[in-house]
């Protein structure tokens, strides 16, 4: 991974994780505290949607599956769908 990618999704964890008040390293285990996991999809949604990173870097950072990354954005659409 290029310096300059690393630098942004640490940058972007930062920010979040200290807006929400969640350790930075939370996001990267497996706890399912409610706090961790929407902090973990308000990342992974910064970071595929506004950033264009992939699914599996973003996942690849977090130290968890693709898979895990695209359940947090489907939840997300989910969420914001109108009706």
């Amino acid at each position: 991974m290029e310096i300059y990618n690393q630098y942004i999704m640490e940058e972007v964890t930062h920010i979040v994780c200290e807006s929400v008040n969640v350790n930075k390293e939370d996001l990267r285990t497996s706890q399912r505290d409610r706090h961790i996991v929407d902090a973990r999809r308000i990342v992974i949604n910064i970071l595929t949607r506004e950033e264009s990173f992939s699914l599996s870097s973003v996942g690849k950072f977090l130290n968890k599956h693709h898979a895990t990354t695209i359940y947090h954005s489907a939840v997300l659409n989910r969420k914001m769908a109108p009706g």
